[in-house]
C-alpha cells in the first residue's frame, strides 16, 4: 500500500512503547470522514491541503514542519480528526508520551465514536498491556465500521499477540475479513499464521500461497510457506519457495538463512557453514547467521570457532540468552574456564530465568566450582520448571549425594534412571551402582 493517498487512505498509528509509527489504514472509500460530521475528502478544502503537507513532512522525517502544518489545518477546522491524530503522532515521535496520551484521551472523549480515534486508542492501550481496554476499543470500532476489513484484522492481531486471545479467536476474525474481501492478501497471510499455530498446516499453506498470488511483490507469504515446508522436512519445496522469495527481495536474509538451514537439515554441514559464513559477512550486524554457525561448530566439537561465533551473537544481540548458555557450557566442559562459564551462565539465567536447561547449566558450573549449595538450588529450579527434564534430575541427585543427602539423592537418581533420557538414565544407573 502506498503511503500518501489522501483521498483513499486515512492516517492512523501503531504505538509501540511510547513511540508512534505511522501506518496507513484503508478507509471505506465513501468520500467521508466518519464519526465527526460529513466533510467530503474529495472536495478541495484548505485544511485538507495543510494536512496533506503535514503527512508529507512526516514522511520526510521533519516533525517541526509536520506539527506546523497540522496546526494550520486545525486553525481552519479544529475538529478535523486526522490532523488531531497527526499532532498526537508528532508528540509520540518526539517521545512526549504524556502529552500525546493527554491529547489522545481528550480526542477520544470528544469523538467517542470515531473509528480511527478508537483504533489509535486501542493500539496505544495494547502497547501499555491494557489489553481489555484495547479489545473494547477495537470492538467499538467494528460496531462503527463493520465493513472495514482492517478493523477485523486489528482485533485479530491483538488476539494473536496478547494473553486475551487465542489463534482460534484470531482465525475467526481473519475469516470475517476475508468474507468481505476474499482477495485481501494481508488477511489471507495472517489467517495462515493463525492456522499454522493451531497445527492446521495444510490450510495454512493454502492461505500463504493465496496471499503470495495476490501480492506478487511481497516475499513474506513465500517465506512463510518455505519455513513451513522446512519444518515438514519437504526440503525440495522449501528450497523452491525460499528462492522465489529471494526473487522478490534479493536482500532477504531470512531466505538466505533458510537455504543454509536446508543444507544443515540434509546433513551437508560443510555447505551449511559456507552459506552461513557468506550471510554473516554480508550482514555482519545480524546475529542469526552467527548463532547458527556457533551451533554447527559446537556440534562438530570445534570449540574455539563456536565460542567466537557465539561472542559475535552477544555482541550484536545481547539479549539472546541461548548464546550465553552455550558459551557457559563449552567453557566449563571443554575449555576449563570456570570463571568465564559462571559469568556466561549467570547472564543466561538473568535473561531467561524460566528456562530449565539454563538453570541446569548454571548448576553444573557451580558444581564444577565446588559450590554444591548453589548447584543444588539451580538444579532444583530446573526440575521444578520441567518435571521431565531427566538430565537435571540426574544432576540434582548427584549433587545431593555429593553433599551428604544420600537418601534424597538416590530418589532423584532413580527418577532419572527411569526417565526417557537414555544418557541421563545410564549415568544415573552408573552412579547408583557405585553407592
Amino acid at each position: 500500500m502506498s503511503r500518501v493517498f489522501f483521498a483513499e487512505v486515512l492516517f492512523c498509528f501503531v504505538l509501540f512503547v511510547g513511540v508512534a509509527n505511522a501506518v496507513p489504514i484503508s478507509s471505506q472509500q465513501t468520500g467521508e470522514w466518519h464519526g465527526y460530521g460529513s466533510q467530503p475528502v474529495g472536495e478541495s478544502h484548505e485544511y485538507e491541503q495543510f494536512y496533506k503537507k503535514g503527512l508529507q513532512a512526516l514522511e520526510a522525517g521533519n516533525l517541526d514542519a509536520a506539527s506546523k502544518y497540522f496546526d494550520e489545518s486545525l486553525a481552519v477546522y479544529e475538529d478535523f480528526v486526522p490532523a488531531q491524530l497527526g499532532k498526537i503522532h508528532v508528540e509520540f515521535s518526539r517521545n512526549n508520551e504524556a502529552k500525546a496520551k493527554a491529547r489522545l484521551l481528550t480526542l477520544k472523549d470528544k469523538f467517542p465514536n470515531d473509528e480511527h480515534v478508537l483504533v489509535t486508542y486501542a493500539r496505544y492501550m495494547a502497547s501499555k498491556s491494557e489489553f481489555q481496554k484495547a479489545v473494547a476499543a477495537f470492538e467499538q470500532a467494528l460496531e462503527v465500521a463493520p465493513e472495514n476489513i482492517v478493523n477485523y484484522i486489528n482485533l485479530a492481531d491483538l488476539y494473536m499477540n496478547s494473553p486475551v486471545g487465542t489463534p482460534a479467536m484470531a482465525a475467526g476474525l481473519y475469516r470475517r475479513a476475508l468474507s468481505i474481501n476474499e482477495n485481501h492478501a494481508g488477511a489471507s497471510y495472517a489467517l495462515g499464521v493463525a492456522l499454522q499455530k493451531q497445527g492446521e498446516n495444510g490450510e495454512a499453506k493454502k492461505h500463504y500461497l493465496h496471499s503470495a498470488q495476490l501480492s506478487d511483490s511481497n516475499p513474506l507469504p513465500l517465506l512463510a510457506v518455505a519455513k513451513l515446508s522446512l519444518i515438514q522436512k519437504v526440503y525440495g519445496d522449501a528450497e523452491g519457495f525460499y528462492r522465489q522469495a529471494l526473487s522478490r527481495d534479493s536482500s532477504l536474509i531470512e531466505a538466505k538463512l533458510g537455504l543454509a538451514d536446508i543444507a544443515s537439515a540434509r546433513g551437508d554441514v560443510d555447505s551449511a557453514i559456507k552459506q552461513y559464513l557468506k550471510v554473516s559477512e554480508k550482514h555482519s550486524s545480524d546475529h542469526r547467521a552467527f548463532m547458527r554457525l556457533g551451533m554447527e561448530y559446537q556440534a562438530q566439537g570445534r570449540w574455539a570457532k563456536s565460542v567466537a561465533a557465539y561472542k559475535q551473537v552477544v555482541q550484536h544481540a545481547p539479549g539472546v540468552a541461548l548464546a550465553y548458555n552455550n558459551l557457559a557450557w563449552i567453557s566449563v566442559e571443554y575449555l576449563g574456564d570456570k570463571s568465564a562459564a559462571l559469568t556466561w551462565s549467570q547472564k543466561a539465567v538473568s535473561l531467561s530465568p524460566n528456562i530449565a536447561p539454563f538453570q541446569d547449566t548454571l548448576g553444573w558450573v557451580y558444581r564444577s566450582l565446588g559450590d554444591l549449595a548453589e548447584a543444588k538450588t539451580a538444579f532444583q529450579a530446573a526440575v521444578s520448571l520441567d518435571a521431565n527434564y531427566f538430565a537435571a534430575q540426574y544432576h540434582l541427585g548427584l549433587v545431593l549425594v555429593e553433599s551428604g543427602a544420600k537418601d534424597e539423592g538416590v530418589t532423584w537418581l532413580k527418577k532419572a534412571e527411569m526417565g526417557g533420557d537414555v544418557e541421563a538414565a545410564e549415568l544415573a544407573k552408573e552412579t547408583l551402582s557405585g553407592l
